[in-house]
C-alpha cells in the first residue's frame, strides 16, 4: 500500500500552550515510532490519540512518575473473559455490530 505526504508531530505544554518539539516524518512511518522523542520528561502527564499508544510506552511514563493520558487502542481490545467476549462488554453478553448483527467475536 502506498502512502504519500508528510505527517506532523507536534509536543506541546498543556499549561503555557508553547510547543517544545516538531517531529516531521514520511506518511508511511508510524505514529508510535515518533512518540518518544515528543516527551520531554518533566510532564505530569502525556495526552495522545492511539496511534502512539504501546505497551512499552505505558510502562515507561508509569515507571517516571507521568500520568498516561494515551487513548486505548488495540492492546486493550483483546479477549478477556472466558466466554472470549471483547473487553467492555460484559462477558456472556453479545455485542452487537452495525445494523443489529451479532460481532464475530475477531
Amino acid at each position: 500500500k502506498s502512502h504519500f505526504g508528510y505527517k506532523l508531530h507536534i509536543g506541546m505544554d498543556e499549561g503555557s500552550g508553547l510547543i517544545h518539539g516538531v517531529e516531521l516524518t514520511p506518511a508511511n512511518v508510524a505514529d508510535t515510532d515518533v512518540a518518544d522523542a515528543l516527551i520531554m520528561g518533566d510532564e505530569e502527564a502525556v495526552y495522545a490519540d492511539k496511534a502512539y499508544e504501546s505497551k512499552e510506552r505505558r510502562k515507561r511514563l508509569r515507571a517516571r512518575g507521568i500520568k498516561d493520558r494515551i487513548m486505548l487502542g488495540r492492546i486493550r481490545t483483546r479477549r478477556s473473559c472466558r466466554t472470549g467476549r471483547r473487553r467492555g462488554t460484559r462477558c456472556g453478553a453479545p455485542k452487537t455490530g452495525r445494523a443489529g448483527e451479532e460481532d464475530s467475536g475477531l
